[in-house]
């Protein structure tokens, strides 16, 4: 977190902590854990931040206990839970991994879902929770994009002015030199420049 703080303070961000939050949510592979941070009704970076690496220290605690126990079961006991795995209804297997579209849990349809008579608080329609709310997901998504959109015009336009000055800086005093050479006289100072031949024309015709 440091370190995203010391490399962008120089990108001139108006809402710095902002940023740094969309782009934590935005660049993270696991959709459960995106889901969740985007259910959070005030999010910052601080609490961002928290969530995901709170997240990722459960995940591999369960990672390790369930490698653990997989090494200590006996194959007989093994192949007992697959035969029993094997024996349960196809739809009951679809409902654990089914998402509730009505509050974003598992478990259960969305027609035996508790909140399908709940008012959400966000949109004001029935029949799911503001964590669910798709219109609320929807202006976040346009939110986040715009904003890194911004972001990335702002990066470009801050290389493009680094390039320009870096390349105005290598031209040295020749390229300047050259570029005067270029631009044409004005009216007066041609008018000094054809005053000493007229002079130097009339004095040859005197001495003649």
């Amino acid at each position: 977190m440091a370190d995203l703080r010391r490399l962008s303070s120089k990108c001139n961000f108006l809402e710095l902590d902002n940023m740094l939050r969309d782009r934590l949510v935005c660049g993270l592979r696991d959709e459960t854990l995106q889901r969740r941070l985007f259910a959070e009704k005030h999010l910052d970076i601080v609490s961002a931040w928290t969530l995901a690496q709170a997240y990722e220290t459960a995940r591999r605690d369960v990672d390790s206990l369930r490698g653990a126990h997989s090494a200590e079961i006996p194959i007989h006991r093994i192949n007992i839970g697959a035969r029993l795995q094997a024996s349960q209804p196809a739809s009951a297997r679809q409902i654990d991994d089914y998402v509730c579209p009505r509050c974003r849990e598992t478990g259960h349809d969305s027609r035996q879902c508790r909140f399908k008579n709940t008012t959400c608080s966000y949109c004001r329609r029935i029949g799911h929770i503001q964590r669910a709310c798709y219109r609320k997901q929807t202006k976040q998504r346009k939110k986040y994009t715009k904003q890194r959109k911004e972001a990335y015009g702002a990066d470009m336009q801050s290389r493009a002015v680094g390039d320009n000055t870096l390349g105005d800086s290598l031209a040295g005093p020749a390229a300047i030199i050259k570029q005067k050479s270029l631009i044409p006289p004005t009216d007066s100072e041609a008018a000094k420049r054809k005053k000493p031949e007229a002079q130097l024309k009339k004095n040859n015709r005197e001495r003649a």
